[in-house]
């Protein structure tokens, strides 16, 4: 009978250390570029050294980001920030919904007074090029926008584009006309919460699972499930899971022998 308990006491920390507690997952906002604003002059003004055309925000993606917005909106005066709040606005948006195409859809930036040129740039490389005005740059077509003077664009393609850091740049396209534009970038990212004091269901039938077969060959079918029954329901009625997270191997041991006792096995 020893050789079984073992077997138990092996099965239970394999069953403790699959995660046998409850996981959810719940979605938060990171403010990851938090409101700025900057000022861009037309091709002629900034070519006679007037200010300058072209700029790019860095932005560095938190761990386990599924998805992430930028938004912006262009004013006429230089520092003129427009208030486009867009962390706040998607954290509501998350309580409510769950991020729907629909409720994205409905995110609202101030209306703008001039139109720029955004790009998500591909790289590191792209981005210094773009900034110094160069030509040699590239980007991704869906993720920018042409001609826009307000509005939010969203990444809600998971993996490569979720992950690392991304460059955007930003043009006036314009020959004369300076503008100031606002910008504020939002990440979205996945939490795991783990409750330690709930079993998750699907871990005690995989435990349940695990053992019955021992008691069976033991036992004998019916006599074995008899046991196998009342072993799981004291062991899940009498402890949670953060009672084993500590819980040295010779107390695992002795827990076990006590609970064959009670179920009638000598």
């Amino acid at each position: 009978m020893k050789l079984k308990i073992f077997l138990i006491v092996n099965f239970l920390f394999f069953f403790y250390n699959s995660n046998s507690q409850v996981v959810t997952k719940t979605l938060k906002t990171v403010n990851v570029v938090p409101t700025r604003d900057f000022y861009l002059n037309g091709e002629a003004r900034s070519t006679f050294g007037t200010g300058v055309q072209y700029h790019v925000v860095t932005v560095e993606l938190p761990e386990n980001t599924v998805e992430w917005h930028y938004a912006l909106s262009t004013t006429s005066n230089e520092n003129q920030q427009a208030s486009i709040n867009l962390t706040s606005q998607l954290a509501r948006i998350i309580d409510r919904t769950g991020l729907t195409s629909l409720a994205i859809n409905s995110l609202f930036t101030p209306q703008g007074r001039h139109t720029c040129n955004v790009f998500l740039l591909a790289d590191a490389n792209s981005g210094r090029s773009f900034f110094n005005g160069q030509s040699n740059w590239r980007h991704y077509t869906k993720y920018g926008a042409m001609g826009i003077a307000n509005g939010v664009i969203s990444i809600r393609e998971k993996g490569f584009f979720t992950q690392g850091t991304w460059y955007i740049g930003f043009k006036n396209p314009t020959i004369t006309q300076g503008m100031n534009i606002t910008v504020e970038v939002t990440a979205i990212v996945e939490e795991s919460n783990v409750d330690n004091s709930v079993w998750e269901k699907t871990k005690i039938d995989q435990f349940y699972n695990l053992i019955l077969p021992v008691f069976k060959k033991q036992f004998g079918d019916e006599k074995g499930q008899n046991f196998a029954d009342c072993f799981v329901d004291k062991f899940t009625q009498k402890f949670k899971p953060e009672d084993f997270q500590s819980m040295p191997e010779y107390k695992m041991r002795n827990l076990m022998i006590e609970f064959g006792k009670e179920c009638g096995i000598e």
